[in-house]
């Protein structure tokens, strides 16, 4: 398999890894607290957003993001939409920026190999 294969794939694996988050973003119950918890875990894991972006944006101590991560601790619920709308804009826009950069680099590889 060559390199243009490679980013390929992985292009279409982060593209499907984000329309999984998108639609688990849209219709969790962030009600309830292990399911923002999970919401907030996979962002951070996919690196959608890190805990750091999330505790400057809401004037929250790392800790307490840290906390609302592990499933300890969550904001009041009406906070909650709030928070995941945010990560959701931060979402799209690390996804699109690492998309472009992705088709950038298979055009330099397309350019190289012919």
């Amino acid at each position: 398999m060559n390199h243009i294969s490679h980013f390929s794939h992985a292009k279409q694996w982060e593209e499907n890894a984000f329309k999984g988050f998108m639609e688990l973003l849209n219709e969790a119950d962030i009600t309830q607290v292990q399911v923002f918890s999970d919401v907030l875990a996979t962002a951070v894991h996919h690196s959608y957003i890190s805990k750091k972006e999330i505790a400057l944006q809401f004037e929250v101590d790392l800790s307490t993001v840290g906390r609302w991560v592990s499933g300890k601790s969550a904001p009041h619920k009406l906070v909650r939409p709030i928070i995941c709308a945010y990560i959701r804009e931060i979402a799209q826009k690390h996804v699109s920026i690492t998309l472009n950069a992705k088709d950038m680099i298979q055009r330099e590889l397309k350019a190289v190999n012919v």
